[in-house]
Parts: structure tokens; sequence; C-alpha cells
């Protein structure tokens, strides 16, 4: 059976959205009901046909009676999928450690180089994960290797200080946080955050953390108060043992709060 547009538009959304959603079906229930309640029986119907093709000229017909596009229908039924999906967000955590939930206290005992602040450290990546496990088992010589497949709060775009990608008033905002640890190198914190903005990256802050002597649970804690889960980096931008990541897609979280990171299932390695 064809994929209705409907349907096709649905499953295109959730995917660029990187959602996870229960069932796309009921989204598209509820995405015919917002496009006609304000039109008749008799057009409404025309709506729930099942066997309607996908990128139809009837249904192109059909959205002009309700003075609709397909661009119209793809900004509802992301609104929608928003509505649907689930505030948590798939990934794994690759270690030699076994254990059944993750401890504030174990924070940085794994690779232990804790680059992007202080936090548990998770990639949407398994075979990134897989990597950090067998890194981890090569490093303190043990013999078993673990990757956890964890739920951790929802991308929503706001909630993770990404990398790359930030406006300037959002690098001064950060910028004016890191001064108020550190009051007495504010000098040195605006001429770095200056060069972070010219590059828009964050990643020469954190290559200068040692240097300026700052404490990456303190910034993990700055950072949280306003209002960020975490750090989202690049599967590309780095990988265990050096490894960038070539060809994977995908992002490396650390997540402040190792509380907000939930295991929902453990697979031991070969």
């Amino acid at each position: 059976m064809k994929r209705t547009l409907f349907q096709t538009i649905i499953k295109e959304s959730i995917r660029e959205g990187g959602n996870t959603v229960p069932s796309a079906q009921p989204i598209r229930g509820d995405l015919v009901s917002e496009i006609t309640k304000d039109v008749t029986d008799e057009v409404s119907s025309t709506f729930n046909q099942e066997d309607e093709p996908t990128y139809s000229t009837s249904l192109s017909e059909r959205l002009e009676t309700l003075k609709l596009n397909l661009s119209d229908v793809r900004r509802i039924a992301k609104s929608l999928i928003r509505e649907n999906v689930s505030n948590e967000l798939n990934a794994f955590h690759g270690t030699t450690a076994n254990f059944d939930k993750f401890e504030p206290n174990f924070i940085g005992k794994g690779q232990g180089a804790q680059f992007y602040g202080s936090g548990v450290y998770v990639t949407t990546s398994r075979e990134t994960g897989e990597g950090y496990a067998r890194l981890v088992s090569d490093n303190n010589g043990a013999p078993d290797k673990y990757v956890y497949t964890v739920d951790i709060p929802d991308d929503n775009g706001n909630n993770y200080l990404n990398i790359i990608g930030n406006t300037p008033e959002l690098y001064d905002k950060i910028a004016n946080g890191f001064k108020k640890l550190r009051p007495d190198i504010a000098d040195s914190i605006d001429y770095c955050f200056q060069y972070c903005k010219e590059n828009d990256t964050l990643m020469w802050l954190f290559q200068s953390s040692c240097e300026y002597e700052l404490n990456l649970k303190e910034i993990s804690e700055m950072l949280m108060s306003l209002g960020f889960d975490g750090i989202k980096v690049p599967v590309t931008f780095s990988g265990p043992g050096g490894d960038a990541g070539i060809g994977r897609e995908g992002y490396n979280y650390t997540i402040f709060d190792a509380n907000k990171v939930k295991i929902i299932r453990k697979d031991r390695l070969q």
C-alpha cells in the first residue's frame, strides 16, 4: 500500500526533528482534523481517504479549497509532532563499568577527560559509544566493555549549548556567566569569547579551561543556571582515541545532571 502524502509529510518531519513519536498514524488523524476544522463535512471527508496517492494532484486541489498549500500542512504537522514527541532522546554511553544507575559521584571516573564540562558523556552514534568502551578498556585493562542505551532530556533547540552555530548574543550571555565565576580574569575571558564569536565556536574556550584554571564542575553548574541541560558537539568533531567520527552522523552530549540520564538497556560487548 502506498504511503499517503500526509503520512509522508509526518514521517519526514519526524526525521528532520530527530524526534521519538509513538506512532505517526494518530498524528495523521490530528492533522486532518486540524486543517479541516472550519470546513463542511463534505469537504472534510475528502481528506480521510486512506488510498490517497503520494503527492496527488487531487490533494493539491482539495488544499486549494481550504486556502492551504503543502508548506502550511508541513508547518501544522511539525506543530502536532512537537505536542506528541517524547521528552527524552535516545543516546549511548560506552564504558567498562557495570552499574544500574548514573551517579553524580562517579562523573569523571571513565575516560576522565571531561573536555566539554563536567557531566555524563553520551552520543547518538552507537558506533562512537562502542569506540569509547573499547578505548577505556584499552586504557585501564578492564576486560568487560558495556554500551548503555540511555534516555536524556530531549533536544528542543534551546536546552543544549552547541559547540558551534551560536548567536553573538548567546556568546555574550555565556561570557558574562564565565566572568561571574572568575571576575579576576575578566579581560582574558573577553579576549577568549571575542575569538569564539569571530570563529563561531566554543572549542577554544574549553581548550583554554586548564590554562585559565577554570573549574569544570562550576562551569556546568553555571550553564545549568542559564537553562542548559548540557553541551552538544557534532560527532565529526570528536571521538574515541582522536577518532573524528568521519562518516558518522549525530551528536555527542555532555549531560550536566547525572540524574537526568536514565538507563533503558545495557549490552556487553565481545
